[in-house]
Parts: structure tokens; sequence; C-alpha cells
């Protein structure tokens, strides 16, 4: 079995999240396929994953998808990978800014395909203003609204802070965005 994904599974376990295992359903493909790509943009080495394009529901890597549907994961694998100390530190904020969000207990899915959509964006057009992304991914995906595409990009600029830098104070400055978004 593929080491990468190995590492997204055993990542997944790490988190709690609900394991994968074959055959999975629409809505566990989606979102393997997310987390994964969120995973390598806060900071995890996924080598066999740097395919990643823009498909119906957002980023997609056709190798991943061959990794999933290929291989039965064994729980002994899954247990026996250890992350660097990098790759702790995104699990953690992923825990801290996406798990424990609350668009992510109800909305689990839309949540991982608009914080993608808007990083895929963003990573094929750095110079975007804000406003410009968020129109863009509003247009590419009209079934995403307005409020979780907002919430999502204050999500990824919480993800992208460094854990030194994200102080009290800006902390509360994103939960004041989120909530002016929450009406």
């Amino acid at each position: 079995m593929k080491k990468d994904y190995l590492k997204i599974l055993s990542a997944m376990k790490y988190l709690n999240l609900e394991q994968i295992s074959p055959p999975m359903g629409k809505a566990s493909r989606i979102f393997i396929q997310k987390f994964a790509y969120i995973l390598k943009n806060t900071g995890f080495d996924f080598s066999n994953y740097d395919d990643f394009n823009f498909y119906l529901n957002g980023v997609y890597s056709p190798n991943l998808t061959q990794d999933y549907y290929q291989n039965v994961p064994d729980p002994k694998d899954i247990s026996s990978v250890s992350f660097q100390e990098q790759e702790i530190s995104s699990l953690e904020r992923y825990r801290q800014f996406i798990l424990n969000h609350s668009f992510f207990r109800s909305n689990k899915i839309e949540f991982h395909e608009s914080i993608t959509t808007l990083q895929y964006l963003n990573g094929q057009n750095p110079d975007f203003s804000e406003r410009t992304l968020l129109n863009k991914a509003k247009e590419l995906k009209n079934h995403l609204s307005s409020k979780i595409l907002t919430i999502s990009l204050n999500v990824i600029k919480q993800l992208q802070f460094s854990p030194e830098l994200l102080t009290p104070e800006i902390q509360d400055e994103f939960e004041l965005w989120d909530s002016l978004n929450d009406g």
C-alpha cells in the first residue's frame, strides 16, 4: 500500500474521523479527496498526489482515486504511521479550525468543498483579490452559499497562520468575521 495513502488514513485516525474502507460511497470519496488536499496545503508532503486538478466536486487527484479503489487498508499499517512535528502541527490546526468548526458538524462535505475550491483557485491565481476569489468560487460552485465561502476563506487564513503568530487578538478578529457571516 502506498505510503501517502496510509498517511492520509492515519491522519484521519489521529483526528478520530470516520475511517473509510472499501467500498466507499460518493460522500466518502469526496471527503477523502478534500481532506488530503487540505493536508497537502498545510504542510503534508504527498508526492504521489501532485496531480490534483479541478473537477465536478472540486479538487480531485486521479492517483488518490486509484489508491483508494485498489488498496484495502490494514489497521496495523495505519497505526504504524508516524508524523513529523510539522505534520502534527498541521493536524492540530485542522482540528482547531475545521474539525471544531460548527460548519464541519452541519455541512462537512460542502465545507471541505468550499475550502479546497478557494485553496485551489488561490494557488492557480495568487494575484486574485479576496473579492475576486470569492466571486470566482461562487461562479464555479453556485450551490455553495456566499456565507460558507466567506467563512471558508477565513478558515484558510487561520490554517496558513503560523501558530506562534496567532495571537488572541487575531483569533478574536477571525471569530468576529465568522459571527458577522452567521446572520
